[in-house]
This record gives structure tokens, sequence and C-alpha cells, in this order.
């Protein structure tokens, strides 16, 4: 399986954005991004895969994974093998001729400070709407 990945380092104003929140809410708001983020990059892959059958498109998933203590994970995989529900055991084929992984890898590498910042004002926001209600619904 091939494997290609980004790191986010020096986020400090994320960091800072979450320091009001409790612990637990902040963890929230860094996996709700991660996986937004990863699938953005799969929506990305899927618009620019050779459309033949569709199935190699369909093929292309996201998926939240358990990470550390210390990490959020997500990962986007183009499933195959026998137990895949649409195998696209032949993408590395189609990508040699007419590449879309790296250049939407590249294309998230490229802008990823900026999705992170926006996608993290999103649920920020989010988290503090879900705070204003819990609010109401007890007092």
């Amino acid at each position: 399986m091939a494997v290609a990945g980004a790191m986010v380092l020096g986020m400090d104003f994320v960091r800072e954005q979450l320091e009001d929140f409790l612990p637990r809410e902040s963890v929230a708001i860094l996996r709700r991004s991660t996986v937004k983020i990863a699938a953005s990059v799969r929506n990305d892959m899927r618009r620019h895969a050779p459309r033949i059958t569709g199935t190699l498109r369909r093929a292309i998933v996201s998926k939240r994974e358990r990470g550390t203590r210390d990490s959020i994970e997500a990962a986007v995989y183009i499933t195959k093998g026998s137990d895949a529900k649409h195998d696209a055991f032949y993408w590395h084929i189609v990508d040699a001729a007419e590449p879309f992984v790296t250049p939407a890898i590249e294309r998230a590498r490229s802008t990823y400070r900026k999705d992170i910042g926006k996608e993290v004002d999103r649920q920020v926001i989010k988290q503090l709407e879900k705070r204003a209600k819990r609010q109401r619904l007890q007092g």
C-alpha cells in the first residue's frame, strides 16, 4: 500500500484558540478538523482520478485512524483486494499514466495551513454552539 502523509508542526495559533476549551473539547475539535481535511484530500483525489468505470473513484476513501495518545490521525486510502467493496487493484498503474494521487497531496501540502486554520475556526464555532445549547438546556 502506498502511503504519503503530512505532519502539521508549528501550529501555535491553533493551540492558542483551544486554550479556552476543556481537554476533551479540544481533542474533539482537532479530531473533527483532521477528518474534514482528510475528506477534502479524498474529494480532490476523486475529482482528478480518471473515470473509466467509476470503481477507482469509489475506492478512494478517508478514515479516522486511532492515532496515539499525543496525535490525532486520519488517512486517505485506495481500497483493493478481495475484501474491498470497490476493488481498485490497478490504481498504481492508472496513477503512473495519469497522476492523481501525488498532485492531490502536493495541493494539500501547499494550502494546509490555511485549510487547517479555516477548519479549526469552523469547529471552534460549532463547539461554542454546542456549549451554548447545553447551557440553555441545563439552566
